[in-house]
């Protein structure tokens, strides 16, 4: 899985593996497949940035909580640019529009896509 270095106290790693998926899950109540809606800047709080952020880096800092998240965000970072670092750890998370990866599983379930069904 392909992470995102975002730079806070240190440079820190974001990836949504499936413990931040689920995390996001819980916090929102809906399905993985929704939480994309979620992600809209005209439906976001602040507290809803600090939470994408948050199970972002929870793989690699289990004390972490999302009031830390919003103080490292407002000393080292802004707004805009905690914004790009999720939207570009949620694409890597679900496979970039399934460009071929070193995953190859990925890569079966791509070419499976691909593949016309044999008529006959």
């Amino acid at each position: 899985m392909r992470s995102v270095p975002i730079i806070l106290d240190r440079e820190r790693t974001l990836r949504f593996g499936l413990n931040g998926l689920s995390a996001l899950c819980r916090r929102f109540k809906c399905p993985v497949a929704k939480l994309g809606e979620h992600l809209s800047e005209d439906n976001m709080y602040p507290e809803d940035i600090a939470s994408f952020i948050h199970a972002g880096l929870i793989f690699d800092d289990k004390e972490l909580t999302i009031e830390m998240v919003m103080d490292l965000i407002d000393e080292y970072s802004d707004l805009n640019t905690a914004m790009i670092a999720i939207g570009e750890a949620f694409e890597a998370a679900f496979g970039e529009n399934n460009k071929e990866t070193d995953n190859p599983n990925a890569n079966r379930a791509a070419r499976r896509k691909k593949t016309p069904k044999n008529s006959q």
